[in-house]
């Protein structure tokens, strides 16, 4: 899985995860086109959960790890 950073108005608002392979356009697109997200949003590679900062996740990951949101 490849990270990617959805950014809107000067700043990351989101990262999500992709399948390896794809490209920036690609990934805008399905954000936009099967998600829901604003039209008016950038993507750019990003490099997953130490980037993110989620205390949140790293907590739940460490209590069970299956957990994969």
């Amino acid at each position: 899985m490849k990270a990617w950073d959805v950014l809107k108005g000067g700043g990351r608002i989101n990262t999500v995860f992709f399948t390896e392979g794809l490209d920036a356009d690609y990934v805008r697109r399905a954000l936009i086109d099967h998600d829901g997200y604003d039209p008016r949003i950038t993507v750019r590679e990003g490099t997953g959960p130490a980037e993110v900062g989620d205390e949140r996740r790293h907590a739940a990951r460490k209590k069970d790890p299956g957990w994969t949101r």
